[in-house]
């Protein structure tokens, strides 16, 4: 479980973009597989050069699946995310796919990776 607090600026620290507390779980129904959630509450100012009409206030609510697995040196993750906002009056739904390979470039003598993505 993870509790977190974040917020971007525009200009240097002049202006606000967007402010996020959230609150973020996974559990590992495996070594392999697992599944999570997490809530956001945000508020998105208007900023830059084609600003929103007015503040936002956001509600998001996301539902993920995960796996992972080692194949030889090559690490593999995919996650699969639906995501249901609630911004001022309006739902909105989203989906995501997110696809991970990690490799050494570069070992030492013992193994270890040196370089690598």
């Amino acid at each position: 479980m993870n509790l977190l607090y974040s917020w971007s600026r525009h200009d240097f620290v002049k202006h606000w973009q967007i402010s996020k507390l959230g609150l973020d779980g996974d559990y590992h129904l495996s070594k392999n597989f697992g599944l999570g959630m997490s809530y956001e509450w945000a508020i998105i100012f208007p900023y830059g050069k084609l600003p929103i009409s007015e503040k936002w206030n956001e509600h998001r609510i996301r539902e993920r699946a995960f796996f992972q697995d080692k194949i030889g040196s090559v690490k593999v993750r995919a996650v699969f995310e639906l995501g249901q906002f609630l911004r001022n009056s309006d739902f909105l739904n989203r989906s995501r796919v997110q696809l991970a390979i990690k490799f050494p470039l570069l070992k030492n003598k013992n193994g270890e990776q040196l370089l690598g993505m």
